[in-house]
């Protein structure tokens, strides 16, 4: 739950960030508070790689090249 992330993380990150957010959480191998811990430290790149996939998803969304839509954890890029 998003509460939960905010509680645990002190970020309060959008709807769509989020739903990323919890797509990544379940590939994650361990549970949600050391998924939290590993956010916030930028383990690996964690952090880092779910936003920067949401803003190439938003940026070409915003183009008008494409539309996006996160599925299993997954950009499903329909282009127009």
């Amino acid at each position: 739950m998003i509460h939960e992330f905010e509680k645990l993380t002190g970020f309060h990150p959008t709807t769509d960030l989020y739903k990323a957010i919890e797509h990544a959480y379940m590939d994650f191998d361990g549970d949600k508070v050391e998924f939290c811990k590993a956010y916030v430290e930028n383990r690996d790149n964690l952090a880092s790689r779910i936003a920067r996939a949401v803003d190439e998803a938003d940026r070409r969304f915003d183009c008008g090249l494409m539309s996006y839509e996160l599925i299993n954890g997954e950009l499903r890029q329909y282009i127009h």
